[in-house]
């Protein structure tokens, strides 16, 4: 039983970290770009209202690439998954050995 769990958490999390190194590559490349061009954007004069509007777009990008979670799970998820799956398995051990008259 020890060795499903584990071989199921070892293949669960392998392609994870594969998941999580990828997205954070990513994430670092986008935000790198958006700060060169918004670097650009600013140097320039800011005379018309569509270089505003091009400046507040890319921060706004920033923003919303910059809160991409950089997990493509959530812990709390992962915790009531385990949660859900371990009491039954408890509760079934437990009635196991109470039935076996070990206790």
């Amino acid at each position: 039983m020890v060795f499903v769990v584990a071989f199921g958490v070892i293949f669960f999390f392998i392609p994870q970290l594969f998941f999580h190194n990828s997205i954070t590559n990513s994430k670092e490349n986008l935000l790198g770009e958006l700060e060169k061009e918004f670097s650009t954007k600013t140097k320039l004069p800011l005379s018309s209202d569509s270089k505003i509007d091009q400046a507040l777009l890319i921060c706004t990008l920033f923003d919303k690439i910059e809160g991409i979670s950089e997990w493509t799970f959530e812990i709390n998820t992962l915790v009531k998954l385990f949660v859900s799956v371990i009491i039954p398995v408890a509760f079934a051990v437990f009635d196991l050995i109470m039935n076996m008259g070990y206790i």
